[in-house]
């Protein structure tokens, strides 16, 4: 079970070994830290690398992925990929050029339209889909993870990202 209280803060010590702890478990973070960055960056190198003949990219992927399960505003698309508005704008215009995404009328929002898949774009979503598993592939092969280990760590990465925006984890 994933707790969102770091297990530094139970047995709280007093004055030099409390700061030494607080030192040591920060190192740890970094290390961490640094490990999903470069975990991140392989991965969007090996989904550019997949997804390099039919023409997409990882924002790309990211963004049609997102887009089965919902029509979202472009803002919206942004604040769910963890991205600037910019960038998202920028990666579904060229989407909409490509007839991959189209614009829809926000009942909410007259200058901000919800931004859809089209058909095209479904069929995008299950090439895409097809291809997740080369991608897992790459990753995993070799190692000796089973689902559990993987819902696990994602349930972690979860409570950490969730805890740094200030959300609870059951949101």
């Amino acid at each position: 079970m994933v707790t969102s209280k770091p297990k530094h803060t139970r047995n709280r010590k007093t004055g030099a070994a409390a700061r030494a702890i607080e030192v040591e478990f920060a190192d740890a973070f970094e290390t961490f830290v640094g490990e999903v960055m470069l975990l991140n960056g392989r991965l969007m190198s090996i989904a550019a690398e997949i997804g390099e003949d039919i023409e997409v990219t990882p924002t790309q992927w990211q963004a049609v992925v997102v887009a089965m399960g919902r029509p979202r505003t472009v803002s919206q698309y942004a604040r769910r990929l963890g991205v600037q508005r910019q960038t998202m704008q920028y990666t579904i215009s060229g989407l909409v050029r490509r007839g991959l995404m189209e614009l829809a009328h926000n009942p909410d929002h007259r200058r901000s339209p919800i931004i859809c898949l089209t058909s095209e774009g479904k069929d995008l979503f299950t090439e895409l889909h097809r291809r997740r598993v080369e991608l897992c592939r790459r990753f995993t092969d070799g190692l000796d993870l089973t689902v559990a280990d993987m819902i696990h760590l994602s349930k972690g990465l979860r409570v950490l990202r969730l805890h740094a925006i200030g959300r609870d984890e059951r949101e």
